[in-house]
């Protein structure tokens, strides 16, 4: 290998006009493909992803509550002055028509297409008594498709003479209530042999945190109108859902003002967590790189005292990230922006690279003597680094095969471009080459000779073995997330609304067709002795 660098740096040598050019034209097309690369700002992507946990992702993020987003609506004051008393608080203070009013507002302006588009969201806040009308017209006229043998159980208690004119009795009454949905079922069920199976309907309910006000859905408290956002993307989606969070965020904003602040607007949802976790990632990427960068500069500024040689051994570096994104971008797009950002701990390894060739450098002018000495050496640790990098391929994290794939490119590039560019951009001598290195003293000190550094190393190699077992991992997935104070108050007041008792099941069927699709006739039937309910989903189907 170092015959061939050092034959390909004699050419070069020798005909400037195509080192130069071919310079050039790689820069050009490195340049050209990073401009393709598209990143994806998902935390998720570092779980493991399987064939079977993406299809299980793909579900939920099409049916779940994952693409949910929760705005709240309550009076000014009502949080903040009565959270840390919330048993006490008196309904009779909640102003529910100045709530409700902004809640239709909130409803209005975001749903305004004249100024912008709510960017296919759907909004719900006030109950469809038409939907739930439909829904239990059609289970009372199917009623013999969903009854169990426990039901024609309860059928035979109901068939009495006795029950029969009391089961009447009620019905006159009933008949007189407002509720249409009542009167829709005397007419087709008057001995409401349909009572066990719309009472199952309550199956679908998450929990009982909610309740509903003059048709509007309040919180359990009662002091905070509901509405809920369900965006049409993904939460992983976090560019689409960064525009659709931003005319939530500017819609609570014109409400708030015109109420002249009697009203306070929030919200809180999986996406919006999912874009505060991505512009934060870009935050901590860029600091941490910038720091990284900050610290090496100004050690090597210290070392090396030459701008020239500090600039040489940035831009060699910085080749490396342009051959890697340029070649990351035709091998996979999109790629994790989070494993792009952890390239800062890349840098030290890629930067080590030039620093080898200019120690060399300094030492003596002959270029072609310097690539024999250290192009077998550089090459062979080259090749282990990427080859660990590598091996993070066979992960079923995204994350962690887009972090081995680009570290493996940087370090490649890099390598490449120190032994074939870097000699043609040194001078023909090292500045200051006689000057006293910098580190030296550091460099031959040898902690083997002093009896009281090895005696301090064994004791402590000893003590960090006796803690090492302490050591505990943290297992709430939770913690994943970033999430800004707000978000974390508000999702711990979610949970409390929640019931944590229970949990929502997705039972879900793939077939080519929609029939083969179909959920099993005994599954659907029964589970775990419980009615259970089932509805088709176009979206879901996916086709060989």
């Amino acid at each position: 290998m170092k015959t061939l660098f050092l034959n390909i740096y004699i050419y070069l040598n020798r005909h400037p006009a195509v080192l130069w050019g071919a310079l050039a034209l790689l820069t050009l097309l490195c340049v050209l493909s990073a401009l393709r690369i598209n990143f994806v700002e998902d935390i998720s992507s570092f779980l493991p992803n399987n064939q079977e946990n993406e299809r299980i992702n793909y579900a939920y993020e099409h049916i779940g509550a994952a693409n949910k987003i929760m705005v709240y609506v309550s009076q000014t004051g009502q949080n903040e002055e009565e959270e840390t008393n919330a048993e006490e608080t008196d309904s009779e203070n909640i102003d529910y028509e100045l709530i409700c009013s902004a809640a239709d507002r909130f409803a209005e302006v975001f749903q305004d297409t004249s100024v912008e588009t709510c960017y296919g969201a759907s909004l719900l806040y006030q109950v469809d008594q038409e939907r739930i009308d439909e829904i239990t017209a059609f289970v009372v006229e199917n009623m013999p498709y969903f009854l169990t043998e426990e039901d024609y159980k309860r059928m035979d208690t109901l068939l009495t003479a006795e029950h029969i004119r009391e089961q009447l009795a009620n019905n006159k009454l009933l008949l007189s209530s407002p509720v249409a949905t009542l009167r829709t079922i005397i007419q087709k069920d008057p001995l409401f042999f349909s009572a066990n199976i719309l009472q199952s309907l309550n199956n679908f309910r998450p929990d009982n945190g909610y309740h509903v006000e003059d048709g509007y859905i309040f919180n359990k408290e009662g002091n905070e109108a509901i509405i809920v956002i369900t965006s049409p993307y993904p939460v992983s989606e976090t560019k689409d859902n960064a525009k659709l969070i931003q005319k939530i965020k500017s819609t609570a904003h014109e409400v708030e003002e015109e109420f002249k602040h009697q009203v306070h607007v929030r919200s809180f949802g999986a996406a919006e967590v999912s874009i505060t976790n991505a512009q934060q990632i870009k935050k901590d990427s860029f600091l941490a790189i910038s720091l990284s960068l900050l610290l090496i500069v100004a050690i090597l500024i210290y070392y090396y005292r030459n701008a020239r040689s500090i600039l040489l051994i940035l831009l060699s570096t910085f080749a490396g990230g342009l051959f890697a994104l340029g070649l990351i971008a035709l091998i996979k797009n999109p790629v994790s922006l989070i494993a792009i950002g952890v390239a800062s701990i890349i840098i030290g390894i890629a930067i080590n690279y030039p620093i080898h060739f200019l120690s060399h450098f300094k030492r003596t002018d002959d270029k072609e003597q310097i690539i024999k000495d250290i192009a077998t050496p550089l090459l062979t640790g080259n090749i282990t680094t990427v080859g660990a990098f590598i091996s993070l391929m066979f992960i079923s994290s995204t994350a962690m095969k887009d972090l081995g794939l680009f570290a493996a490119l940087l370090l490649i590039g890099t390598i490449l471009f120190v032994l074939i560019f870097l000699p043609h951009l040194l001078g023909k001598h090292y500045p200051g080459k006689d000057r006293q290195l910098a580190f030296k003293s550091a460099a031959e000190f040898r902690p083997e000779r002093h009896i009281l550094i090895m005696i301090a190393v064994v004791v402590l190699t000893i003590l960090f073995y006796h803690f090492s077992g302490r050591t505990s991992f943290d297992t709430n997935m939770h913690h994943i997330n970033y999430m800004t104070k707000e978000q974390k108050e508000a999702f711990q007041q979610l949970l409390a609304e929640s019931d944590t008792n229970t949990c929502t099941v997705y039972c879900i069927a793939e077939g080519n067709t929609m029939d083969k699709g179909d959920l099993l006739p005994e599954f659907r039937q029964s589970l775990c002795g419980k009615r259970l309910f089932t509805c088709r989903l176009p979206t879901l189907q996916r086709h060989s």
